[in-house]
């Protein structure tokens, strides 16, 4: 058992390794000891398969013990942290193998670790002073000259002591210098620093431009200037390791294509195209990064190799590639980044559109290592300038900021930041005193919109944090949503009229949302990420039990976006685990699980007479197929919406409503399709939509949206950050 002073923090909890403690908010919770010393094992390891033996071995290393033994104080723990009845409990039994603590574990800097360790001080001194009085002693009988070494280095040491300890106690352990550096309206994205960390190059698109450009901006000054106007959308800046030059991405002319372009920060007349990749960006994915290398030969970026994109790393004088990874199928490589020393790379494996893990590898080629295992969104990594660290943005729910410190050498993330709203894209200059993110404070409330035509559009579930996902129950009575106001993504549910909100589930980390009501409006299926991928469960509403219902999982399996049979005996899904995006239907009455779709399917819902499947067939461009159910080979497109729009229709009885927007735009059409003449109607215009899902009333009268309250962003500067 270490005895390290460790503290450690996992949902509500707060774990002290050597106080032996452990709270829950403010209650301490009393642990028999050995009791506490297996959770301490577990939480060291958590996310990890750990085997009756070794946490035997690990607690009572000195002693026989059973395996019943152990089952008892496994017990001991469910009990004092929480129900064993929890759809996803802290602590999973993995039969005939052990149990695995599934919650995100979080390790939080004690005091000890920015003050100086003055026993070690102190030997260091002892073992120096017995040299030199040997050196003395050998020479002449100086003793005095060694006591009055040993009374300076005492004197030094204290003082070392006691201004270490008065630092502590008075300077902030959280930046206190955090400001922005833009405030003018528009979309700031993928902030950079020069060399000398005094400039940033970034990603601008004001509200009076059609496209987006690179802009140059010195972190003391509140003027920027325009690197280059190409008339297309430009994106990705970053510098040369001399600060000469700057390489962004630039929409080419073909359809799904980047140029890499070089241009002199100083000229911008002087640009050179180095080579042609992919648009990697789909529906789950945003645009992709580019990384310099500190000797100034390479760029690294991500291009599709066989149709998957994966990094590759192309040479600035030839425009030679060479590809450094092979990503499984349906994932991405991207947002690489070299390390300060180029010896490696860190960059994100993504899978689906909620599942991130960061991953490094050789510069040179080689084994991949993979530090964490989130499985949850990750919105830029930067390396910290020492190159031990690597900072990333990843929305963990309930963590206390949304900043992150991984050590490369192993070890749980830290939080860095605690901000209140979305931040992404963090950089580091190369100096290592500051700090640069993307804050979005771009809150999402559910409206709803009349189709009669007779009233406005009018906000129906609103708070400060993201409510999306809306749908009404088959009265009209309830609607139930997605929110992360308590801090994590969660289902909840409220009047129609948008009162009294109430939480339905408790997951209280994993990404859960889209709901759906059986016909019988008494329960609720639901996708939730628990233990690193996506299952639906079903929530009763008669009992709030809460109970998963896919039977199928595995490494690299999601089972997303449920839909109930008009007859409510089955459950329509969205699932991988063939490797291609594919709807099931799970039978309620038998488990039994049968794939439905054949040409790869995404989002599936019934027709109202049972006898269609509606779904997604091309996720790119999100095109709507219809499927007969008696007979899949009676498959026929309906209509494409646009690339990110998988969600934003529904279904009534004769006729298919969607969202339909221009490339960048804030506003959308809804658009009504006849199903049977497929006239296309456009009902009205939305403002602010999100790319989210609808759903209509069964009087056809109303339609629930989200609507984000803004859709800009800012650049924010952290100066002394460590």
């Amino acid at each position: 058992m270490t005895t390290n002073h460790e503290i450690f923090a996992f949902g509500e909890f707060r774990l002290d390794v050597k106080e032996r403690r452990v709270w829950r908010g403010q209650s301490l919770i009393p642990l028999p000891p050995k009791t506490f010393d297996l959770l301490v094992v577990m939480v060291q390891d958590a996310g990890r398969l750990l085997d009756k033996e070794y946490l035997i071995r690990s607690v009572w290393p000195d002693s026989y013990v059973q395996d019943a033994n152990l089952s008892v104080h496994i017990a001991n723990i469910r009990k004092a942290l929480g129900s064993t009845d929890e759809p996803v409990p802290l602590i999973e039994t993995v039969p005939k193998s052990g149990y695995r603590f599934t919650a995100l574990v979080c390790r939080v800097p004690t005091p000890e670790e920015t003050i100086p360790n003055i026993a070690q001080l102190a030997a260091a001194a002892s073992s120096s002073i017995t040299r030199l009085s040997a050196q003395q002693n050998a020479r002449a009988p100086r003793h005095w000259l060694a006591a009055m070494v040993t009374i300076f280095l005492v004197f030094t040491l204290a003082v070392v002591y006691v201004r270490a300890k008065d630092n502590h106690d008075h300077q902030p352990t959280q930046p206190s210098t955090t400001h922005p550096l833009t405030s003018t309206p528009g979309l700031f994205l993928q902030p950079a620093f020069s060399p000398d960390g005094l400039e940033l190059a970034y990603t601008w698109q004001s509200d009076a431009r059609p496209h987006r450009s690179i802009y140059l901006q010195r972190v003391s000054e509140d003027s920027r200037r325009l690197l280059v106007d190409t008339g297309s959308d430009d994106y990705a800046p970053i510098w040369s390791p001399d600060g000469k030059q700057i390489a962004f991405l630039h929409t080419a002319a073909a359809p799904q294509t980047f140029e890499i372009r070089i241009i002199d920060s100083k000229d911008s007349k002087n640009e050179q195209t180095v080579a042609t990749v992919c648009d990697a960006s789909d529906t789950f994915h945003g645009i992709p990064s580019l990384s310099w290398s500190p000797d100034g030969q390479a760029l690294l970026t991500t291009d599709c190799v066989n149709g998957n994109p994966e990094l590759t790393a192309i040479s600035v004088k030839s425009g030679a590639r060479r590809r450094l990874t092979s990503a499984p199928a349906y994932s991405v490589d991207d947002q690489a980044m070299y390390s300060p020393s180029g010896s490696w790379i860190a960059f994100r494996r993504s899978q689906g559109d909620s599942s991130d893990d960061i991953y490094i590898i050789p510069s040179s080629g080689g084994p991949l290592k993979k530090l964490t295992e989130l499985s949850r969104p990750i919105d830029g990594l930067a390396w910290s300038a020492d190159g031990k660290r690597i900072i990333f943005s990843s929305a963990q729910a309930t963590s206390q900021g949304s900043i992150w410190s991984l050590p490369v050498s192993g070890g749980a993330p830290v939080a860095v930041t605690t901000p209140l709203t979305h931040t992404s894209s963090p950089a580091i200059s190369p100096t290592g005193n500051r700090m640069a993110y993307v804050d979005s404070p771009n809150n999402v409330s559910i409206w709803k919109l009349s189709l009669t035509g007779r009233e406005e559009s009018q906000s129906l579930i609103v708070s400060n944090f993201f409510d999306s996902s809306a749908v009404y129950s088959p009265d009209d009575s309830q609607v139930a949503f997605r929110s992360d106001r308590s801090g994590a993504n969660e289902i909840w549910l409220s009047h129609s009229d948008g009162s009294e909100p109430k939480r339905l589930t408790h997951f209280n980390g994993p990404m859960t949302g889209s709901p759906r009501w059986s016909p019988d409006g008494r329960t609720l299926a639901f996708d939730s990420r628990v233990r690193n991928h996506a299952q639906i469960f079903l929530a009763d509403l008669t009992s709030d039990q809460i109970t998963r219902l896919t039977n199928v999982s595995g490494d690299g399996v999601d089972n997303v976006v449920p839909h109930w049979s008009v007859d409510g005996k089955s459950v329509y899904f969205s699932s991988d685990r063939t490797g291609r995006w594919q709807v099931w239907r799970h039978d309620i009455a038998t488990g039994t699980e049968t794939q439905v779709t054949i040409r790869g399917g995404f989002n599936g819902a019934e027709s109202t007479d049972g006898k269609y499947l509606f779904y997604v067939g091309d996720l790119d461009a999100t095109q709507i197929r219809r499927q007969l159910l008696s007979d899949p080979q009676n498959d026929v497109p309906i209509v494409s919406i646009g690339t990110g729009l998988w969600h934003s229709w529904t279904l009534t009885q004769n006729s298919l409503l969607y969202l339909k927007r221009s490339p960048h735009s804030a506003s959308a059409d809804l658009v009504r399709l006849d199903i049977h003449s497929r006239k296309q109607q456009t009902i009205a215009s939305v403002t602010q939509a999100a790319n989210d899902s609808l759903s209509i009333s069964s009087d056809q009268r109303s339609l629930l949206y989200a609507r984000r309250s803004n859709t800009g962003s800012s650049i924010m500067i952290v100066d002394g950050w460590r």
